[in-house]
């Protein structure tokens, strides 16, 4: 705790917007505190839904809009253009009473849902700077933080304005990280242990690929040709036809989703082989479902759904 920061003044505090269900973005440490929290108090647990990391609220609604995503936790004033122009729905704030500036939106206890949790903005100090130059700060923060161009202009932004001094601020952090700590050693994540990471499928593909070039190597099939083939014609076609099955799952993947998108490519590629359509049709239901399951429901890979929903 010693290199710590020292809390100085606490600035902002915002309530949290949701949107729909199981996928969802997690942008930073609160988020997945807000959504584990609310989880727990359903009944549920971090693992029921998708995590899946962004860079920021900005391109988390973006994605939320594209169909991407089925939820955003984030600050209100982060989605305020969008909200106002009706392209999205908030279900509630994890405030304890509605904010000043969306009336219209309930809070979640409210709604039956007993849990709150804020984003909060503050200004802290490095360890080292003596009392003295910290209270003049503090006081320069303070006068700041009443003024009434910084009211106005939160106001403005939609965000909660807040004049907490450092001592009430450092008890609110404190309160704060017991309430992360009791999230993350709950039962919301007990159930988000998975015994592989990352780095299981590129793994699984290099060894796969090695297997692949001992075995061309053991049948001499890497050896040069003693002339120079003629690419066919017939070769030809089925290159540009398997570069065609990757164009249409790039331009088709967002709308049809995984699982139509590769039945299709996949029944294309049995036909073109001549596989005969009483094993194409099954092979191509069967191997779709299989990779659809071990990836997206699995591995938590966020396939792409489309208007189906798988």
């Amino acid at each position: 705790m010693s290199n710590m920061p020292i809390p100085l003044f606490l600035l902002e505090t915002n309530s949290n917007l949701k949107n729909r269900c199981p996928r969802f973005s997690a942008k930073t440490l609160w988020t997945p505190v807000a959504l584990a929290g609310w989880l727990t108090t359903v009944g549920l647990q971090a693992s029921d839904v998708t995590w899946i990391a962004m860079s920021g609220a900005a391109p988390s609604l973006q994605e939320l809009m594209a169909g991407g995503l089925d939820i955003v936790a984030c600050s209100l004033p982060e989605a305020q253009v969008i909200l106002k122009a009706d392209k999205l729905r908030c279900l509630g704030v994890m405030a304890d009473r509605r904010l000043p500036g969306y009336p219209e939106i309930s809070t979640f206890k409210e709604l039956g849902v007993d849990w709150q949790l804020s984003t909060h903005r503050g200004i802290a100090l490095p360890v080292g700077v003596s009392e003295s130059r910290s209270l003049v700060i503090e006081n320069a923060v303070a006068r700041a933080a009443g003024s009434k161009e910084y009211l106005q202009y939160m106001a403005s932004t939609g965000a909660g304005a807040a004049a907490v001094p450092s001592q009430d601020y450092a008890r609110f952090l404190a309160e704060t990280d017991r309430a992360f700590g009791s999230v993350f050693a709950g039962p919301s994540f007990k159930g988000f242990k998975h015994k592989y990471g990352p780095m299981l499928f590129p793994a699984v593909l290099s060894a796969l690929l090695a297997v692949c070039l001992l075995a061309c190597f053991a049948s001499g099939s890497l050896r040069s040709a003693p002339e120079r083939q003629e690419i066919s014609r017939t070769a030809m076609l089925d290159m540009f036809i398997l570069i065609g099955c990757v164009v249409l799952y790039i331009l088709a993947a967002e709308t049809l989703g995984f699982v139509l998108s590769s039945a299709v490519i996949l029944l294309v590629l049995f036909r073109r082989t001549r596989v005969k359509s009483t094993i194409a049709i099954p092979a191509t239901v069967l191997l779709a479902a299989i990779v659809y399951q071990l990836f997206a429901i699995g591995l938590r890979v966020p396939l792409p759904r489309g208007f189906l929903g798988w």
